[in-house]
């Protein structure tokens, strides 16, 4: 079963909670419409849960200067 207090932790987090209950989450990325021409800055936060995906999107909340790109 997936943790339902995963929404808002980074993403880090969330996907070292899921591994210690076995559960291997597929991860979708969104950002803004205005800002997908451009590197993504700051945090990397779950935003929701939709069967196996946790939906994540970025939010200035750490370093302003810190660009955190996803791992592929």
């Amino acid at each position: 079963m997936i943790p339902v207090n995963l929404v808002g932790l980074p993403l880090p987090d969330a996907l070292d909670a899921c591994e210690k209950q076995g559960i291997q989450m597929q991860v979708i990325y969104t950002r803004a419409p205005r800002e997908r021409e451009q590197p993504p800055v700051g945090t990397p936060r779950v935003i929701a849960i939709r069967g196996e995906c946790l939906i994540v999107a970025y939010f200035r909340d750490g370093d302003p200067e810190g660009t955190h790109a996803p791992e592929e």
